[in-house]
């Protein structure tokens, strides 16, 4: 469940980084690259303590 909500967090995200930067205030910009950045260091963090195995055994991704 922990893995699905990382995943989950990190595409809308990652989707939010399509926000037109140049007509959003630069807070905003800030706060989406910022929660970007975290979300990443969280996923990294997740896959060294092994919660994303399942979702990786699922997808056949650990096969690469």
């Amino acid at each position: 469940m922990k893995a699905k909500l990382i995943l989950i967090n990190w595409l809308l995200s990652f989707m939010s980084l399509s926000v037109d930067m140049e007509r959003s205030p630069l807070w905003a910009v800030i706060l989406i690259v910022t929660w970007f950045v975290c979300l990443c260091l969280l996923l990294k963090d997740a896959d060294k303590k092994g919660w994303m195995n399942k979702i990786l055994k699922q997808l056949k991704i650990d096969e690469l």
